[in-house]
């Protein structure tokens, strides 16, 4: 079905001139008629796909504009008009294709043990062009030079050599001589076996991987599908594809992609690259713990190498330093008020009241009318007191 002839509804005259049964959705539709005799019967409305493109939806017998609905379900065998036989003893299926040879002999090189895995063998003759027709079913095949190699084939039978008919036949003859050929290649199964002789599950889920789906946005699902979902309906060929089982029957699946080697390697990358991640960042937290200080500022400082970060020496090596210009300026001033205080010679007993304040410069009690003080017992326990070291006169 991928491979028929599409056509876009859509665009323009694109489908003016067609004829045939189609397969259409949203105004696309695939010719069937190139590799199917279908047997139906038209019995829907008429649409014209030149005006009303967009209901094309299902299948159609159309000619020209004009597409008539297929209500009814119907069936389709697989039409290939001209396949030669003439001086051919070979054919071989593949998909839905039929190649025809031939040959002198087959060799083999493998051989199988029913539901066991096969194995190698030295090449073995199995089959001569006297034997008679043979019939095979392949996975592929390929041709270099004047041989044909084909792998996994199997229900291999043999044709009496005037069973073809000559010089062509269609597909739907070749199906029916295939499905009445009953003589087998080789008695013992060992080369082109039957397929029921390998069966090791008659059913199993299918798969894509072990998750059971992709995540690449790259819609592998629709290839997925259009690649494995062939169920041979209409004459066509099953799909035929490898796979990977479990030998245990619980398992009910199957998987279509399975590297254990990538498995070990995404483990491996899974657990290094973590570890790696945590050991630089722990190495970088004790880097930065070791050179890097929060001082009493609370500053950060970077320590040099030939500091000693273990402790803050530094840090109070500077304070230090500081302190003592601050103790200095601090020594400068006082003596500048001390030597201010002199030069206006205020006297002990005045000097006494500028401790802590400037209100000090004032008399320390009010005068009564006599013009004389009145000195309280503070006051005279003030003017014995000595100036203290560093008095403290703000001004």
């Amino acid at each position: 079905m991928n491979r028929l002839n599409k056509f876009n509804c859509n665009n323009g005259t694109a489908c003016n001139n067609i004829h045939g049964v189609f397969n259409c959705s949203n105004g696309h539709c695939k010719n069937m008629s190139e590799f199917f005799l279908c047997h139906h019967k038209a019995d829907g409305p008429t649409i014209n796909s030149a005006k009303d493109n967009t209901k094309l939806n299902g299948f159609f017998e159309c000619h020209g504009i004009h597409c008539t609905k297929i209500k009814k379900p119907f069936s389709c065998d697989r039409y290939c008009s001209k396949i030669t036989t003439a001086r051919i003893n070979v054919l071989l299926m593949q998909d839905d294709n039929v190649i025809a040879a031939d040959c002198e002999n087959s060799v083999a090189f493998n051989e199988a043990r029913g539901n066991e895995h096969g194995v190698r063998i030295n090449p073995l003759e199995f089959w001569k062009e006297d034997d008679g027709h043979l019939l095979a079913n392949c996975a592929s095949v390929l041709k270099e030079n004047d041989k044909i190699i084909a792998t996994d084939c199997i229900n291999g039978t043999i044709l009496e050599p005037n069973a073809l008919p000559e010089p062509f036949m269609n597909f739907t003859q070749f199906w029916k001589i295939y499905e009445t050929s009953l003589v087998p290649v080789d008695v013992k199964q060992k080369f082109l076996p039957n397929q029921a002789n390998l069966t090791i599950y008659p059913n199993k889920k299918l798969l894509i991987n072990l998750e059971g789906c992709v995540n690449t946005l790259r819609g592998e699902c629709k290839e997925f599908v259009a690649r494995y979902g062939n169920d041979g309906d209409n004459n066509t060929a099953q799909s035929r594809y490898q796979c990977y089982y479990n030998k245990n029957p619980a398992v009910d699946f199957v998987v279509a992609r399975y590297d254990l080697s990538k498995v070990y390697r995404e483990l491996l990358i899974s657990l290094i690259v973590p570890i790696v991640l945590f050991i630089i960042s722990s190495m970088s937290l004790i880097v930065i713990t070791k050179s890097v200080k929060v001082g009493d500022d609370a500053k950060m400082r970077c320590i040099c190498g030939n500091d000693d970060s273990d402790n803050d020496a530094v840090y109070s090596n500077r304070k230090t330093k500081k302190n003592r210009s601050i103790k200095r300026l601090e020594v400068r001033h006082d003596i500048s008020q001390l030597n201010n205080i002199e030069d206006m010679d205020i006297l002990p007993a005045e000097g006494s009241g500028l401790i802590g304040s400037t209100k000090s410069l004032l008399p320390l009690s009010p005068t009564n009318d006599s013009g004389t003080t009145e000195n309280t017992y503070d006051d005279e326990k003030g003017t014995k007191c000595d100036l203290p070291e560093k008095p403290l006169v703000e001004i």
